[in-house]
């Protein structure tokens, strides 16, 4: 809520991320999307994204240094934030989402001009409930493909060969398994 219509940014392009460009476009916020390369912007871009910046695009990350209120970041690893910082804009915050369980490495310097670095794991009951009705007002769901066990060798070669390229989660149907 107060971050209302600022310039918001999400990394990496998985579920979690898509999920956030998702939400960020449907809150009204400019919504970048952030990836170490420009694998995925055709996905972040369909997701709702009005932007991208490929980390290994010099050109790329220049054109956007100091643009962004708030990047939040989804990558689910071990990685160095510090380029994330110079994409802050005065005041801006780098919020890291999950917990990895290494510490990371960044200088005082990082944090000029009153930048800041936060991290959550989750929300309280409240927010969650406050997203969950969010989202179905606004017709924000997750990409999922409900599968039954008979799928499961043909959906693991399929990750085999594209990776996390794209956002869907598979979702294994127990009771439908059965049947």
């Amino acid at each position: 809520k107060q971050w209302y219509q600022r310039r918001v940014a999400i990394t990496a392009g998985g579920g979690l991320g898509t999920m956030g460009i998702k939400l960020a476009n449907k809150m009204g916020h400019t919504v970048t999307a952030i990836s170490s390369s420009e694998r995925k912007k055709d996905l972040a871009l369909g997701k709702g994204a009005h932007n991208y910046v490929a980390m290994s695009n010099k050109e790329s990350v220049s054109g956007n240094m100091a643009s962004l209120n708030l990047i939040i970041d989804t990558v689910p690893v071990h990685h160095d934030i510090k380029p994330y910082m110079s994409l802050l804009a005065p005041g801006g915050t780098l919020v890291l989402i999950g917990v990895v369980p290494k510490n990371y490495d960044f200088g005082l310097m990082e944090l000029i001009p009153m930048r800041k670095i936060t991290c959550s794991v989750v929300g309280g009951t409240k927010v969650t409930k406050e997203m969950v009705k969010f989202c179905y007002e606004h017709q924000v769901y997750p990409d999922i493909d409900i599968i039954t066990a008979d799928k499961l060798n043909d959906v693991w070669e399929e990750l085999q060969k594209v990776g996390n390229a794209n956002s869907t989660r598979y979702v294994l149907d127990i009771k439908a398994s059965l049947k």
